[in-house]
């Protein structure tokens, strides 16, 4: 009898705002109870740069202990960093209970890649699109929202003063962001009522929704109409679930600890899927995929605003590359467009001066001092430097 250990799964994190994308900000740590099923599975798990890996035991290649199908396996999200939500095209309302969350469920593949967030949703001329949201075209290719479109006043993709193009890359966007709670969760109707009809249910494996009741339906009516309803998750165990109230819906991820370990986000993989979904575990014959699991960042994009003493001697700041224009407001100098933050230096931005001497190399937008700015109707990201000039 040969034992081994084999990768049974890994989780990669990538962003855009590195030169190599490896995203080492956070640390991915199974729940307590993951980490007794890994124990009883015997399964390792480290954390190694920007990836996470679960190392299973093999007995002639397959599991030493077999996986059932019913095995989900969580993880938390812990985030290190305290500038990644200035570099990040992510805005998550913490205060409001919402968490990343990402699992296999979505079976999202591209090029061999599998991703663990939800696809993109594709462009709509009808839709209203603020400044970062995301879209793919027909191509799959993405595009980011750089200025407003909507139904009365919409943009085609092709309007590069309106989009960026993001090429073929998939991202975490708003659509992978789900409510979190611990005992009590607040549910927010888009009316008042003076009774809610509440339900709770679990996942079913057999069909892909969310339609196995969780806990028992209740009935509650009140004296005066109200438009937020406590629901009480305290007798679940950690997981997600569909929270429904008369007719709306909620997807609610119930876990106390969330909030008590601030965590960022929560991963779930599942086992059940069949060996020829991309996203499954395990081969027909029981045997080890090593299915590499992927969750994409993107950068941030900000208007440059170069701050220049009063009466300053600079001319004009510009672009060697002839990509981006800065035009003079006051004492500062701002880019005609927001320009994405990353880690490598963009080294074409020069300026100017009546003084006598060659062009000045400037410095680069920096992540820890990102404000807002309003320009045509529009709120958009901007970083602030400082130029002695």
């Amino acid at each position: 009898m040969q034992l081994s250990y084999k990768i049974l799964f890994v989780i990669e994190v990538l962003h855009d705002y590195y030169s190599n994308s490896q995203c080492e900000d956070f640390t991915i740590e199974p729940t307590a109870e993951t980490q007794l099923l890994f124990k009883n599975q015997q399964i390792l798990w480290r954390n190694m740069g920007n990836k996470f890996y679960a190392l299973v035991r093999l007995v002639e290649g397959k599991p030493l202990v077999p996986l059932a199908p019913d095995l989900v396996f969580r993880c938390y999200l812990k985030l290190n960093s305290m500038q990644f939500a200035n570099f990040t095209n992510m805005e998550v309302n913490f205060g409001a209970g919402q968490r990343l969350y990402l699992t296999n469920l979505h079976q999202h593949h591209l090029s061999g890649v599998k991703y663990i967030t939800h696809q993109i949703a594709a462009y709509n001329g009808a839709t209203s699109y603020l400044p970062g949201s995301f879209v793919q075209n027909v191509n799959g290719d993405v595009y980011e929202a750089i200025r407003s479109s909507n139904n009365g006043n919409a943009h085609a993709l092709n309007e590069a003063t309106f989009w960026e193009n993001r090429f073929q890359q998939r991202y975490a966007t708003p659509e992978d962001l789900s409510f979190s709670a611990s005992n009590l969760f607040r549910f927010q109707l888009p009316a008042p009522v003076v009774a809610a009809a509440i339900e709770v249910f679990r996942f079913n494996s057999a069909n892909g929704n969310y339609d196995l009741p969780a806990l028992p339906g209740q009935l509650l009516n009140f004296p005066q109409a109200q438009q937020e309803v406590l629901v009480n998750l305290g007798a679940l165990p950690p997981a997600r679930y569909r929270v429904q109230v008369n007719a709306e819906s909620a997807f609610v991820y119930a876990d106390g600890r969330i909030q008590q370990e601030q965590v960022f986000g929560v991963v779930e993989i599942f086992n059940h899927l069949p060996s020829a979904n991309e996203s499954s575990l395990l081969n027909n014959d029981g045997t080890v995929k090593e299915t590499a699991f992927t969750v994409r960042f993107a950068n941030r994009v900000a208007l440059w605003k170069y701050l220049v003493n009063a009466g300053s001697a600079v001319t004009a700041i510009k672009d060697s590359n002839n990509t981006y224009t800065f035009v003079k407001s006051g004492d500062a100098f701002i880019s005609n467009r927001p320009i994405p933050l990353t880690e490598t230096p963009i080294r074409s931005f020069f300026l100017e001066s009546g003084n006598a001497g060659p062009p000045f190399a400037l410095s680069n937008a920096a992540i820890n001092r990102i404000r807002t700015l309003q320009r045509d109707g529009d709120t958009f990201y901007c970083s602030e430097i400082f130029l002695n000039q």
